[in-house]
């Protein structure tokens, strides 16, 4: 899909195939999303390079992305540093709970 080059800050490649649109972003590290929603135009994102002065320009996908999904990434951040995350108990355990009681 997208070539193994390296890429520098503002880089951005978009394929589409149908209405699924496949966006690759790098800022400060390559972003890869897929949407059927957006049509991949470039967009201000409402910030200024310090150096240059000039508007950031971001794909769409990328803008909203980051606007929505901000609570979510910090909650997969936090759990990725735990080692071992169990949302379920092993049956032992229940068998064990049980037997206390008896």
């Amino acid at each position: 899909m997208f070539t193994t080059q390296k890429s520098r800050s503002g880089d951005y490649h978009l394929q589409k195939s149908g209405k699924i649109l496949a966006v690759r972003w790098h800022d400060k590290r390559e972003v890869t999303a897929l949407s059927t929603f957006h049509k991949g135009d470039m967009t201000d994102s409402g910030k200024t390079n310090y150096r240059t002065g000039e508007q950031i320009l971001k794909p769409d996908l990328i803008i909203d992305y980051t606007e929505n999904m901000r609570l979510v990434d910090k909650a997969d951040m936090m759990t990725s540093f735990v080692e071992c995350v169990r949302k379920t108990v092993r049956w032992y355990h229940k068998l064990l709970a049980c037997a206390e009681w008896v």
